[in-house]
């Protein structure tokens, strides 16, 4: 079962953190317990997963390991990271997905995703991979991933008919085994992740193509 995924972060970044993943994604932090809030860093949750960031002395961002997020409305959310100065980059390596890249605000790698139509999968050049990841996606998101808003409703429990008021509630996954996609009610499913270890923010939006 999965609990959480640790992120790595420099001392001190706390207010940039916030800024991202609460401000920008829309997590809820939580505090940590008084003997590991000294060491600084800060966590956040949503929908039964929790990220910790914690901070590395020698910290460097990573460019490669990453945590993939399952979305609605990809082109959205794209937009959203962009204006909020974050780079996008859109590839179509993985059947059955339309995904981008991006980072947060120490560039650590950062990946959203979006399942393809069934009529779009069945013209893929690898049907039988495209099938099987389009059927994970779909039942994974059950037409309830996340959708960009106004605020921040990332992973704070706020549905399509709740956006114009997002809410802090969080609403725990009960179960989530490695290698298994569940659905989350709604929310954001994280795919994978593992500790990340990227590059500075900038970039431009490539389209799609």
């Amino acid at each position: 079962m999965l609990h959480h995924v640790q992120l790595s972060c420099p001392a001190g970044s706390e207010a940039a953190l916030r800024e991202f993943y609460a401000g920008v994604l829309g997590l809820a932090e939580i505090p940590k317990p008084p003997v590991l809030a000294a060491r600084g860093g800060c966590w956040f949750r949503g929908y039964g997963v929790e990220l910790h960031l914690g901070v590395e002395a020698d910290f460097r961002p990573a460019r490669k390991a990453h945590p993939a997020l399952l979305v609605q409305d990809l082109d959205a959310w794209a937009r959203r990271l962009s204006e909020a100065g974050y780079p996008v980059t859109y590839d179509d390596d993985f059947p059955g997905m339309r995904r981008f890249h991006s980072e947060d605000c120490h560039g650590n790698r950062l990946e959203f995703l979006e399942p393809l139509p069934a009529e779009v999968v069945g013209q893929s050049e690898r049907p039988e991979q495209a099938n099987r990841f389009s059927s994970i996606g779909a039942s994974a998101c059950g037409g309830g991933c996340p959708r960009p808003s106004s605020r921040s409703s990332f992973l704070c429990g706020a549905s399509e008919d709740s956006a114009s008021r997002p809410s802090n509630t969080i609403r725990e996954q009960s179960r989530l085994l490695p290698g298994e996609v569940r659905r989350s009610d709604g929310g954001l499913l994280v795919v994978a992740g593992v500790r990340m270890s990227g590059r500075g923010r900038g970039g431009r939006v490539r389209p799609r193509r």
